[in-house]
Order: structure tokens, then sequence, then C-alpha cells
């Protein structure tokens, strides 16, 4: 495939038909450089960070309708934690999804390094949780995250 930059502006009617034509000369001329195609395994290369740019992409997605589901019924768990899809927020996640909407319960859950004062959190837990919230919500969505993402999580962003 020709570069577009290499033909310049041709005089004359613009048609496909005369640029077709044009081009066809240029290229029996010699004057019409090639556009560079990478070998095979930098192709290769290439695609991993596209992949796993998508993959974060995709994570990110998930986690941001988790928070906002969480939201939706007034339980603020993002205020008083870090990283929601984290040890105490997947604890917090699985029991909301087995019907344990206590705030008492929840906040047992909570992991010693929790560094937001317990007061805050159990406020940030009392929320009203539908039984059409925890059955609506895909329990695949809540729990492990993809294997794929799981495996790239230790690599660093781009």
């Amino acid at each position: 495939m020709p570069l577009g930059l290499t033909r310049g502006n041709v005089p004359g009617r613009k048609t496909d038909v005369a640029d077709a034509t044009w081009l066809a000369d240029l290229l029996a001329h010699g004057l019409i450089r090639a556009s560079f195609v990478p070998e095979p395994a930098t192709q290769e290369m290439r695609a991993l960070p596209r992949t796993r740019k998508q993959l974060v992409r995709e994570q990110a997605s998930h986690i941001q309708r988790i928070q906002k589901t969480l939201e939706d019924a007034n339980i603020k768990l993002a205020s008083v934690l870090t990283n929601i899809m984290g040890v105490s927020g997947r604890a917090i996640l699985e029991a909301l999804i087995d019907g344990r909407t206590d705030p008492d319960y929840l906040l047992t859950l909570i992991d010693r390094r929790v560094k937001a004062p317990r007061d805050k959190v159990h406020a940030a837990l009392q929320g009203r949780v539908s039984a059409s919230a925890t059955s609506s919500s895909p329990r695949a969505m809540c729990v492990p995250r993809p294997a794929a993402v799981h495996s790239m999580s230790m690599l660093p962003l781009p």
C-alpha cells in the first residue's frame, strides 16, 4: 500500500478512477515507496501492550459498574476503601451477593489493615440493598477477575 503523502497534490479533477490511474503510473515508474510492514515477531510484540491496555480498560469498566451499583444502594464503600476490589471489598461484595446486608456483620469482614475508622466504615455500609440488585448483578462480575487480567495485573500500566 503506498503512503498517502508521497503522491502529493494531483492537478485536475479528482475521481477514484483518475487517482487509481495516476497511482498505477507512479508505481510503474518506481516513484512510490512501499509502506513499512514490521516483521511478524515485531507485530506480535506490539499486539501485547494493545491487548493488555484493552483488558485494563475492561477491568476498570467492570469495577466502575460495581461501584455505581453500590452507590445506587447508598453503600459508599469507595469512600472508606482505597480499592473496592481488594480483600475487604471482595468479602463485602460476596456477603452482599449472599444477601447479608447487616452493617455490623459487614464490618466484621473488613481487614485489620484498613486505615479508615470503624465508625466511618460502619456509616458507609448502611445502605438499602434490594433483592433485585443482588439477583440482577451477575455473580461473575463481582467475584474473581478474568484470568488474563489477573495474570497481567503485576505488569506496569502503560
